[in-house]
């Protein structure tokens, strides 16, 4: 919630204690989509692929079909042209599937597009 103002005097609801008010508010709202394309920040890499973040939605990529190395003892992916993914790293995806559950937002998402990929390695 960016900006809250309570409107007013409440409302006793009889029989149940509780009071009403009308109030107004202004809010930042975060709903993706199947498709959307987003910056996620990589917050860990696994022999898999990497999890990150975009606000409150947590995200797996899967990197079995990506062109990159990955390195165990490093924690990174690395491709021929010297790109690297690792923790901290800025990676541009597309969402393509999406769970929202009371736990908060979850998805799968993918890297192997044109015009995605890494933007800054961590």
């Amino acid at each position: 919630m960016v900006e809250f103002e309570k409107n007013g005097p409440g409302k006793y609801q009889q029989g149940t204690g509780n009071i009403e008010y009308s109030i107004t508010y202004e809010a930042l709202v975060f709903r993706p989509f199947k498709g959307e394309v987003v910056d996620c920040v990589v917050e860990n890499v696994t022999p898999m692929g990497f999890h990150g973040s975009v606000g409150p939605l947590r995200l797996f990529v899967n990197m079995e079909a990506a062109d990159f190395d990955f390195n165990p003892t490093l924690k990174t992916y690395s491709s021929i042209d010297g790109v690297e993914i690792k923790k901290g790293s800025e990676v541009r995806v597309r969402l393509f599937g999406l769970n929202f559950s009371k736990d908060g937002y979850s998805a799968v998402a993918s890297m192997t597009d044109d015009f995605l990929g890494v933007m800054t390695s961590g």
